[in-house]
Formats: C-alpha cells, sequence, structure tokens
C-alpha cells in the first residue's frame, strides 16, 4: 500500500501487464504477493493494483483505459472472475446465427431475482450515504382559528340559506439546509478515499432561515331555493396551502472562486462565493387561490339529481424557476460578502438559482355536468330489481 506522496509515471501498457516506473521519494509500494517494492526499481503489477500513484486509495483500485477516474486512470469496479460468484453464473446455448461455439456463460437472470442481495454478492458489503442535497431539518407549526356567521331570509321572495366565514391560518418555519459541496475526498467507516466519478457529495455547513407567513382567508356559500326542487348555489373562498419540504429545505450547491483577492487576519486566502443553484427555496410563499363556482341543481326524484356548475380558481403566483439574490450564503470563511464576478465588487448577495414565486398568476377554469340517481328507480319492475343494494 502507498503512503505519503510520490509521482509515478507509467511506462508502457500492453495485454499482459503494466509497467511502472517509481521516482526516488519517500514511499513504499506493495505488490499483489505482498512484497515490499525497493524505492527506486521498476515493478511489474499484473491485473489488479494495490496503491495509488498518489499514495491514496481508491474504493478499488485496477487500471482502466475507459475509466474518467482523476488522476491516476484508476477504475472505481474490479474485475470479477465468474469462479468467484458460481452460483451466480450459468452456461447457455449460442444463437442459431452464432458459429464457432456451442455455449456461452453469463449472469443468470434469476440471480437477479433479489437485487440487493445479487449486488451484496456482487461487491461486497454496502455503504448507504445520505444525500446532502435532500438532508435537511424541517420544522414547521400551523396555527388555525376560524368564525362563521349563518344566515337565511328571502331575496324578491325567493328562499336562501348562508354562511360566511374567516380562516386566519399562521405559519411558521425553521429550516436548515445543508450546503452540497465537492471534496477531493471522502470518508467511509472512518477511510478516506479519492473522489471520483460517482462518489457522493460532501455536506459543507448549514443554512438557517425562519420565517412565518399568516392569511386571511374569507369564504361565503349561498344557497337559492328557486323552486321547491331546484337551487342555485354560489360559493366564494380564499385558500392556502404550503410547499413540501423538499421545495423549501433542499440542499444549495455553492461556487467559490480565488479572484477576490481577500485574506483572513492570519493570512489565510478566502474563497469567495459567486453563485449558488439550489434545490429549495425557503422563501417560496404558500400556494393561494381564489376559487368562485356557481350551480344548478335539480332535483327530479328523492334520490335523484342534474346538476351543471361553472367554476374559476385564480392562482396568485406559480413555481417557475429564475435566480435570486441569497442574503445568507458565505464565503469560506463564514463570513457573507457575495463576490460580483463581472463587477470585481462584493454585493453583500449571492445569485442563486432555482425555484421562485413566478411574477404572473394563473387561472383554471371550466363547467361541470351531473347525473346522479338510483339504479333501482330505472331497473324497478324487472328481473334486475335491487341490483347492487
Amino acid at each position: 500500500m502507498g503512503c505519503g506522496s510520490s509521482a509515478v509515471e507509467q511506462s508502457k501498457i500492453d495485454n499482459t501487464h503494466t509497467e511502472y516506473e517509481i521516482e526516488q521519494r519517500p514511499i513504499g509500494i506493495i505488490a499483489d504477493d505482498g512484497v515490499e517494492v525497493p524505492l527506486g526499481q521498476t515493478v511489474m503489477l499484473k491485473g489488479r493494483i494495490v496503491g495509488s500513484p498518489i499514495g491514496d486509495r481508491f474504493v478499488v483500485r485496477w487500471k482502466d483505459p475507459n475509466t474518467q477516474a482523476p488522476l491516476t486512470g484508476e477504475s472505481y469496479t474490479p474485475t470479477i472472475a465468474f469462479s468467484d460468484i458460481a452460483g451466480s453464473v450459468r452456461s447457455f446455448n449460442a444463437p442459431n446465427n452464432v458459429t464457432g461455439i456451442n455455449q456461452y456463460w453469463a449472469i443468470d437472470p434469476e440471480a437477479m431475482g433479489r437485487p440487493s442481495e445479487f449486488h451484496q454478492r456482487m461487491y461486497g458489503n454496502q455503504t448507504q450515504l445520505a444525500d446532502p442535497a435532500l438532508t435537511y431539518t424541517f420544522k414547521g407549526s400551523t396555527t388555525n382559528a376560524y368564525l362563521q356567521a349563518n344566515f337565511e331570509g328571502d331575496v324578491f321572495s325567493i328562499p336562501y340559506s348562508a354562511n360566511a366565514g374567516l380562516h386566519i391560518s399562521r405559519i411558521e418555519m425553521d429550516i436548515n439546509q445543508t450546503e452540497v459541496a465537492s471534496a477531493k475526498t471522502f470518508t467511509i467507516g472512518g477511510q478516506a478515499f479519492l473522489a471520483g466519478p460517482g462518489a457522493p457529495s460532501v455536506a459543507a455547513g448549514q443554512l438557517t432561515t425562519q420565517r412565518n407567513d399568516t392569511e386571511l382567508l374569507p369564504a361565503l356559500n349561498i344557497a337559492f331555493d328557486i323552486t321547491q326542487n331546484q337551487k342555485i348555489r354560489l360559493a366564494y373562498s380564499s385558500n392556502m396551502s404550503n410547499h413540501n419540504a423538499d421545495m423549501l429545505a433542499g440542499g444549495v450547491s455553492v461556487n467559490r472562486i480565488l479572484g477576490c483577492g481577500l485574506k483572513t487576519d492570519t493570512g489565510e486566502v478566502i474563497f469567495c462565493a459567486t453563485a449558488a443553484s439550489a434545490v429549495g427555496n425557503p422563501s417560496l410563499e404558500p400556494w393561494c387561490t381564489t376559487n368562485m363556482d356557481v350551480s344548478w341543481e335539480w332535483y327530479f326524484s328523492d334520490l335523484a339529481m342534474l346538476s351543471a356548475a361553472a367554476f374559476t380558481y385564480d392562482y396568485d403566483s406559480l413555481i417557475n424557476r429564475a435566480t435570486w439574490e441569497g442574503p445568507n450564503i458565505a464565503d469560506s470563511d463564514g463570513v457573507v460578502r457575495g463576490w460580483d464576478i463581472a463587477s470585481n465588487q462584493l454585493k453583500a448577495t449571492v445569485t442563486t438559482s432555482g425555484f421562485v414565486n413566478g411574477a404572473g398568476g394563473g387561472r383554471t377554469q371550466g363547467i361541470e355536468l351531473g347525473y346522479q340517481q338510483e339504479l333501482d328507480d330505472i331497473i324497478e319492475n324487472t328481473p334486475l330489481s335491487g341490483l347492487g343494494w
């Protein structure tokens, strides 16, 4: 296993082995047979490589010409011999249009019936890691109060009944978003590994937001008895609904650069925040709608009704993807400055992209036609009478 640091140059690759020349540096490499290679000696490493050219551990290490792993070109998945997973492979008859072979070996599809168990057999113990972009704490409380008054009377000799109400709703939220960062290493079980393709993101800190919303939501319902068996109903209401926790508290990825030229009091270089991308936006206003309905109902028997209705729902704002100026995104030293690349000046906020309340609202409108009748009214005095009851 490599330790410390070294520079290793690859000098030759062919189908049988990979040859490395190790410079005279304070590092040792242990080959597959467990023998430490003396410094300065050329070593032939066949197949799997133990130790990386920069002296750190990968999750798995072997040379792969198709990998995009940084620095070393080492793969993150080892070659697995069929003999190591004998219970998961079987032979198949070759297709009729294939000549030269009668059978071939491949993974048995039935062995993949339980995906988790199959991955366990193939790759050993698996580690589940939290996704920082979806890791947050969200505490919310809603307090509601209701007032209602009922009325009845006549308008131009037409009887009516009505109720008017007020819904007072207060939502309080305490949101801690996770800042998502990229890192050169990540840790599993106390062991640090180099980050590369497929490596997990890491949590770099938290952004805290506290807010509350109070809404007054009126409602009015009126029903007119225009005849003994016909009604006209009018309804008006305001409604509010909060967003789900992911939309409010999802993580934030921050871009930071050295170009601002700032240092701490101790001389450390400051990486200045210039832009951010957010999964959640704690400043999203709740969904607010204004609903209006008018309907006509005809009760042509005790258990039958024909109806028609028209409705309109107006939305205060719709959710769009856009940018806003985030006031709580700090630089690498924890201070909020907001570096503007275009002007090379501090602006106290960081341009953030994500979900926002749109400038314009929206509307849903339509008509409804309804018919309701007891089935026995239709099939009465037939052999099917009583069906469904």
